[in-house]
């Protein structure tokens, strides 16, 4: 009896490995998980070449019968504009984002068109997990985990795991509701705000896609509240003080709390007809005052950044991206919760738009067009 694993199948396979490889190094290399492993971007861009080279053949721009197709003019109105705002308002050549842009997309469009989904995909997702916990262990104060934000637990998470929910409710999968009830828990123990609303967001989409019954799914949503009842006593009793509860709280004051709302306060006060057509940097006094001080960094909102570096051609973008949701993703309720999530989470912290992990937003853009695939 003669075995034989189709060729389609075994490029999928390598191909879902060097994807998982590459969001490793990502991880490594963005939070600085092990000072002995010397990640840089060289090793990035050569993962991202290989990929690149693997999935070329399933990617098409253009067609005789459609022309240019309308991500595809979104790709290249994004890479005229990045151009555009290197030359006439910063004082370098974007070629991370112009880098970042293509693997978005390149990787983006394999998860949403390709029929071949793994388990595989969840590796970072749990290797990230076993990090935080083995963090917590040692120390349970979030703020410890990372080098830079206790806010990265719950936004790493959801970005690692989201490849793998949007494949297997894409392709009409079983799932496991597992990682997003950790994500969930993991969120509430860090007590980040939009961390909390988009792990609860991202947790009922998931319940809405698992293939049990009602009961089952009624006791998992009781479990699921007492755990995060326990999660929030322990964490109010044992670690958080007054001061981070009344932040947590202050929702309706998010104006004045500072902070992300003050970048964004900058941003607009400093908006003219230039900067709103070809963006603005960032990385300075005027946007990054807040309140007498000035810390170089990033913006902590995604979004913004990717405003500030698109300009006016971001709106398409997000044009595009929410037709998506209410067009071709408005018979697919959990996707919608999950873009959902994912834009909400995004919002209040950088590392996508421009960043490695831009593949998780530009998914959503080629959900249900496998009809394209040859």
């Amino acid at each position: 009896m003669n075995f034989t694993i189709p060729k389609e199948k075994i490029f999928d396979l390598i191909t879902a490995l060097l994807i998982v490889f590459y969001i490793m190094l990502s991880l490594i290399l963005e939070l600085r998980l092990f000072e002995r492993i010397q990640i840089n971007r060289f090793h990035i861009i050569v993962t991202g070449l290989f990929i690149i080279l693997l999935t070329q053949r399933k990617i098409k721009f253009y067609s005789l019968s459609h022309g240019v197709k309308k991500t595809s003019f979104l790709a290249i109105i994004l890479f005229i504009f990045i151009v555009f705002n290197s030359f006439l308002v910063r004082p370098q050549i974007l070629f991370g984002a112009l880098f970042n842009l293509l693997m978005g997309i390149v990787i983006g469009k394999h998860l949403g068109l390709n029929k071949f989904t793994s388990k595989i995909l969840l590796f970072p997702f749990w290797f990230l997990l076993v990090y935080i916990v083995f963090k917590l262990f040692k120390n349970p104060n979030p703020n410890e985990v990372f080098i830079r934000s206790r806010n990265y637990i719950s936004f790493f998470l959801i970005l690692t795991v989201l490849p793998y929910y949007f494949t297997r409710i894409n392709l009409n999968k079983t799932i496991s509701i597992l990682p997003a009830l950790l994500t969930l828990i993991l969120s509430v123990y860090s007590l980040g705000r939009s961390g909390i609303l988009s792990a609860t967001i991202l947790f009922i989409g998931v319940i809405l896609a698992s293939k049990i019954n009602i009961r089952t799914k009624k006791i998992i949503g009781f479990m699921f509240l007492i755990s995060v009842i326990f999660v929030i006593v322990f964490y109010l009793r044992s670690i958080v003080t007054i001061n981070e509860f009344e932040r947590l709280t202050r929702l309706s004051e998010y104006s004045n709390l500072g902070g992300r709302s003050t970048f964004f306060k900058n941003y607009f006060d400093n908006l003219d007809l230039f900067s709103f057509i070809f963006g603005m940097d960032v990385n300075t006094y005027k946007i990054l005052n807040i309140g007498g001080g000035y810390l170089p960094g990033h913006v902590h909102s995604s979004i913004l950044n990717f405003i500030s570096v698109t300009g006016i051609s971001s709106f398409y973008f997000f044009f595009i991206l929410m037709n998506k949701m209410k067009g071709e993703l408005k018979n697919n309720l959990p996707l919608v919760f999950l873009l959902t999530a994912l834009i909400i989470r995004i919002f209040s912290e950088t590392g996508v738009l421009f960043g490695y992990f831009d593949y998780v937003v530009w998914m959503f853009f080629f959900f249900n067009q496998k009809q394209h695939l040859h």
